[in-house]
């Protein structure tokens, strides 16, 4: 199984750590493991959960979210693609 590098965040600018280091079969379960809630890929910056670096030799990095309400999607006024 790939080793992946995992941050997590409370919002966009607020890191709540260093980098975790897990064992998963995939970025998001990756950053769900060490969030401990389900994330979406994708979405507004207040909402940053992790940043997962996937193993070299394609090292990626990849942003997950926490899913919004849809009363709190409403109120934000915007469309995901």
């Amino acid at each position: 199984m790939p080793v992946y590098r995992v941050r997590r965040y409370n919002g966009a600018t607020r890191p709540e750590s260093g980098y975790f280091t897990v064992e998963a079969n995939d970025a998001q379960s990756a950053a769900e493991q060490i969030c401990g809630e389900p994330l979406i890929r994708g979405g507004h910056a207040g909402n940053l959960r992790a940043t997962v670096i996937s193993p070299p030799p394609n090292s990626k990095t990849a942003a997950f979210h926490k899913e919004l309400s849809p009363e709190a999607a409403a109120r934000r006024r915007y469309t995901r693609d």
